[in-house]
């Protein structure tokens, strides 16, 4: 029985350090399409702004209508890319891989802990919620959206530098 509690606390701390790292890489992801949402959007409603204003006023048509066209620009790009709705997205993943990243830690350091020597029903039951949680990382890895490879880069080497100096996330 001893052999299955050390798989359990193995798989768990696997779980625990994957989740880890996809809720990071996430979380930059989403990070960085909320800064592109701003980037596109704050300039896009400035100069809509502006070319409104420049609608009623006596500036030059070419001005007028570079701006128009570079308002139809950005609004087109914000509209294509919706670097809103992708760092929302992130965001949910993020909150998904934090939640397995707890139960994962709570399996390890709370659960097994608990478990009596030869108490085979209990050790059972835990490598059964080890499977849950395997199968809800699983899940949340085909229903998250993608992440870049800089960030997951990034993600993996700052849980390195976490890990290392004993730090939590």
């Amino acid at each position: 029985m001893q052999h299955i509690l050390e798989a359990v606390r193995r798989e768990a701390t696997d779980i625990e350090k994957e989740a880890m790292i996809a809720a990071d890489a996430h979380f930059l992801a989403g990070w960085r399409w909320g800064k592109v949402h701003l980037m596109l959007g704050i300039p896009s409603t400035i100069l809509a702004a502006v070319a409104g204003v420049s609608a009623f006023s006596e500036l030059p048509a070419p001005l007028t209508a570079g701006v128009a066209m570079l308002v139809a620009a950005l609004s087109a790009l914000s509209t294509f890319l919706s670097p809103g709705d992708r760092a929302g997205a992130h965001r949910a993943a993020s909150t998904t891989f934090s939640d397995i990243r707890r139960a994962a830690s709570l399996l390890r350091d709370v659960d097994l802990p608990l478990v009596k020597e030869g108490d085979e029903a209990a050790a059972r039951d835990l490598a059964g919620y080890l499977k849950e949680l395997a199968q809800r990382i699983t899940e949340a890895e085909q229903h998250a959206p993608p992440i870049s490879a800089t960030a997951k880069l990034k993600a993996e080497k700052r849980y390195r530098q976490q890990h290392m100096t004993g730090e939590e996330a």
